[in-house]
């Protein structure tokens, strides 16, 4: 297991193919074990990066990590959580999207502040190109609700 300091390099790195995978293999260990629940605090700091990527993984390990909040912090982060679904970049509100069921399953009594948040999408910012993909992701998740 990678140090605090060693993760949190990761997690600030520029976005590059390397940075991503080493980023999924700290994402596949907070599945199997509680370790990095600890930093909850420091993913929290992250929702509020100007680095849409920065956001972006923050948001998908906090999603994971809700698997191990039994303190409920996720309810007090829950607001700065889901602005990151407002990013204007669509790849970085799909890579959100995509993991957004870890919310539902071990959070459910957020499921009403995420379905509102999901219905207030703005699809205009995005280029044509993006709005279905976006929209197909979102309709599916608003299915589950």
């Amino acid at each position: 297991m990678m140090n605090k300091e060693q993760i949190f390099n990761i997690l600030y790195d520029k976005e590059k193919w390397d940075v991503w995978h080493k980023f999924q293999e700290i994402e596949k260990s907070i599945e199997e074990i509680e370790y990095l629940y600890q930093y909850f605090e420091d993913f929290q700091n992250m929702l509020l990066d100007k680095n849409s990527a920065v956001k972006m993984r923050g948001f998908r390990i906090i999603c994971k990590l809700s698997k191990w909040d039994k303190k409920n912090k996720i309810e007090n982060v829950i607001d700065n959580l889901l602005k990151v679904l407002d990013d204007d970049k669509p790849t970085i509100v799909r890579q959100c999207l995509s993991v957004i069921d870890y919310l539902l399953l071990y959070k459910p009594e957020l499921s009403e502040k995420i379905k509102y948040q999901l219905e207030q999408t703005d699809y205009s910012k995005y280029k044509d190109s993006m709005k279905p993909l976006i929209k197909k992701d979102i309709d599916s998740i608003l299915k589950k609700l």
